[in-house]
């Protein structure tokens, strides 16, 4: 067993955490786990990668389990994050919407959250908690988002929609395509900013023809 050093014990009431080491903690597994999987992955690996004692870890996190459950939350956090920072009302709503299209899509197909994706797949047979988590912090409230604003367009009279919560689905699926899919497994690379407005402004484009106030009677 490891000498349990006095600044890597487990923080008592009063006295606050390392927080550094536990970010230190998070970001060794989140690598580790990202190139083999959580099973593959032991704690003393991810504590000898972030340089603190198995004990330290422990001391945070009282296994794997709450390792992952902890970078879920992170993973979360940040993708609400970057829903809540899409871009600002610009000149016109063709504008609007290849603008949300494009930050979505580029953050979708970052290598970085593709690969936590995949990990978040192979374990949501057994942390489905953990999937429905991410589920409700990500796409679900990115959906409801861009329904409101589909909803206000109607309202302005800038489109015709009877149903903003099947339209926004309709235009996420627009936006992704199969070219969200081929990123998800792997047989191709990420796509370049060129890519990605090209295919978002064609699926925007698509859209706006069938939900334009003179495209419904």
């Amino acid at each position: 067993m490891p000498r349990v050093l006095p600044q890597d014990r487990a923080a008592g009431p009063g006295r606050p955490k390392d927080l550094a080491k536990r970010d230190a903690i998070l970001a060794a597994a989140r690598a580790l786990f990202f190139s083999r999987g959580v099973e593959g992955v032991g704690i003393e690996e991810i504590a000898r990668r972030a340089n603190v004692s198995k004990m330290t870890v422990y001391g945070h996190f009282r296994d794997k389990a709450a390792i992952l459950s902890a970078i879920v939350a992170a993973e979360a956090a940040r993708m609400t994050s970057v829903l809540d920072e899409m871009p600002g009302e610009p000149r016109n709503l063709e504008q609007r919407l290849v603008a949300v299209g494009t930050a979505l899509m580029t953050f979708l197909t970052s290598p970085e959250l593709l690969a936590f994706e995949r990990l978040l797949m192979s374990e949501a047979a057994r942390r489905p908690d953990l999937a429905s988590a991410m589920l409700e912090a990500g796409p679900r409230f990115g959906h409801r988002k861009l329904a409101e604003q589909l909803a206000a367009a109607t309202t302005r009279g800038d489109l015709a929609i009877r149903h903003p919560v099947v339209a926004a689905e309709q235009l996420t699926s627009l936006w992704k395509g199969f070219l969200y899919l081929e990123c998800q497994l792997g047989v191709r690379p990420s796509p370049t900013a060129e890519e990605i407005h090209r295919h978002v402004t064609e699926g925007v484009a698509m859209f706006l023809r069938s939900y334009r106030p003179s495209a419904l009677p």
